[in-house]
């Protein structure tokens, strides 16, 4: 038994099924006041959903008290085919059979090439013949941070439209374009990039002014301070 398994079978069990009117009333476990004390306030899905979860199949997950859920959450969509798959779970049991390597940061390996190549032979053959693949990180955020520099780098512009509304990730970068106001409101997000003439620091800050008790939720304003003298010898400006 492994160390992870032998401290999840640890974990009391409800013995005596609850009453119907109490199975879905969510108490507090040990396992969740630990996760509150220790982790920091980035977690999300633990403030709605208190749930300490043992072991997962399929569609379905069961938390330390026995009861099952259909899992929606899905690893924000990583679980296509669900939890503990047999050709999943045969595809990892090969992998560790065979030795290969687990992580080569961006080094290639036969399997990262095989992967690309199916990809790639998935796409129209116009657009594969001139297409790039990037590997961002885990998460969306990530992959939108690589589209703010894709598109800053391709056109040579720092202004970014965003909409009311729109959720982009809790990283700064993209932080700061989200429409909402409420998700960054205590970190004051902020993005900085470089002016094109000068190599001055442009600040990109998310405020709140008179345009909001116009009726807008939040306004993004780009301030450029240089200096160079005179002002007028580079291309730095508010805008």
């Amino acid at each position: 038994m492994s160390v992870a398994t032998s401290l999840i079978e640890d974990q009391p069990a409800r013995v005596t099924p609850a009453p119907a009117e109490t199975l879905y009333q969510f108490n507090e476990s040990p396992l969740l006041v630990r996760q509150s004390q220790q982790e920091s306030n980035a977690r999300s899905y633990p403030r709605r959903i208190p749930l300490a979860l043992k072991r997962a199949k399929g569609i379905y997950v069961e938390d330390v008290e026995g009861r099952r859920f259909i899992d929606c959450l899905a690893g924000a969509g990583t679980l296509a085919l669900g939890h503990n798959h047999p050709v999943v779970i045969e595809a990892i049991q090969q992998v560790l059979t065979d030795e290969l390597p687990l992580h080569t940061l961006d080094l290639t390996t036969p399997v990262k090439d095989q992967f690309v190549q199916d990809l790639f032979g998935l796409l129209p053959p116009a657009l594969a013949a001139e297409a790039k693949i990037q590997f961002c990180g885990p998460t969306g955020t990530d992959a939108v941070e690589a589209a703010l520099k894709l598109v800053r780098t391709a056109t040579g512009r720092s202004t970014v439209l965003s909409f009311q509304g729109g959720y982009h990730g809790m990283s700064q970068g993209a932080l700061s374009l989200m429409g909402s106001l409420g998700p960054k409101n205590r970190w004051a997000p902020c993005s900085a990039m470089a002016c094109s003439s000068c190599r001055t620091l442009t600040t990109t800050a998310a405020r709140s002014d008179s345009a909001v008790r116009k009726g807008f939720r939040s306004t993004s304003i780009t301030w450029t301070t240089c200096s160079r003298t005179p002002r007028q010898a580079c291309n730095c400006r508010r805008r």
